[in-house]
């Protein structure tokens, strides 16, 4: 696992309660099957859950940036669907890195969801410096491992 953006997940005050999840996918059935485990997941953890949705990485772009200018919050957590119409999930995980890059702005941890199980789609996802990569469709029990990981760094670094 590439997880060089996990520490992002948290923000000044080591609080991920204070982060948003956004999910992008083209296909409302898989935004609707991933929110639900993602709530039941959150709930195992007693973390509150902001999950946002965009259907397309165009919209997902446009998300992060907002949240970012806004200033009232950002994503931690973004599961990208990898094949989409418009702005496929590669594509729009390169704009996301180099927005935030340039603003010198916490890095949303990228999960890759696809479908396809191929060397080539994992390697591309590595490529794209996306962190994670699960297979479409996934579990209640591999939603809860990441958000575990993401708690026990955040205990690490109280």
């Amino acid at each position: 696992m590439i997880s060089n953006s996990l520490s992002s997940l948290l923000d000044n005050k080591n609080q991920f309660k204070a982060k948003r999840i956004l999910i992008v996918d083209d296909e409302p059935y898989n935004i609707m099957g991933l929110r639900v485990l993602l709530v039941q997941a959150a709930n195992l953890h007693h973390l509150d859950s902001y999950i946002d949705q965009a259907n397309n990485g165009v919209e997902a772009v446009q998300k992060v940036k907002s949240a970012y200018k806004n200033g009232n919050f950002s994503y931690g957590l973004v599961f990208m669907d990898c094949s989409m119409p418009i702005m496929d999930g590669f594509e729009a995980t390169d704009n996301i890195r180099n927005y935030c890059s340039q603003r010198n702005v916490p890095q949303p941890m990228i999960v890759a969801c696809t479908g396809h199980t191929e060397d080539e789609f994992v390697k591309k996802a590595w490529k794209h410096q996306m962190d994670e990569f699960l297979m479409k469709p996934t579990s209640l029990e591999v939603l809860d491992s990441i958000l575990s990981e993401m708690l026990q760094i955040q205990k690490v670094k109280l």
